[in-house]
């Protein structure tokens, strides 16, 4: 589905600099090389401006607050950089699991008014259907009307 959504313009798929991170250890998954077919050279900034930094600043206190029990992870640094940069750039936006209880904790998803997705069963299930839904509207859209008479 989200190929065919590319293909059709419905969405637009971003790299970012954690992406190349995070593949480097795994270059035998092919990750970066699927994200790049999908992508076709687009990026997210690779340098935060002030919004992404405070989107940033904003989910690293959710976590020094609400989840103090929770030890850091060696990818945390990379997760919060990329995903505050996201949040300020895009409609949809894939994450795992904590950092999207992290965002929406934070209500951030409310506030950049962005739909947050994870690679939980259910939550895979309803961007697909998102994709969808806007190919349907996509497709609407662009569809010849006949004129009246």
């Amino acid at each position: 589905m989200l190929r065919r959504a590319v293909k059709d313009n419905v969405v637009v798929v971003l790299e970012s600099a954690a992406h190349e991170r995070e593949s480097r250890p795994r270059p035998d998954l092919g990750l970066l090389e699927l994200l790049r077919s999908l992508s076709d050279g687009r990026r997210l900034p690779d340098q935060p401006g002030r919004a992404a930094r405070e989107v940033r600043r904003r989910m690293l206190w959710t976590i020094e607050h609400e989840l103090p029990e929770r030890r850091a992870q060696a990818s945390d640094t990379t997760d919060l950089d990329a995903l505050a940069v996201a949040l300020i750039g895009c409609e949809l936006v894939t994450c795992d699991a904590f950092m999207a209880d992290v965002v929406r904790r934070a209500r951030l998803d409310l506030q950049r008014r962005c739909e947050l997705f994870t690679g939980r069963r259910d939550d895979v299930s309803r961007l697909q259907a998102r994709l969808e839904e806007l190919a349907r509207v996509a497709a609407d859209e662009f569809r010849p009307r006949r004129a009246s008479k």
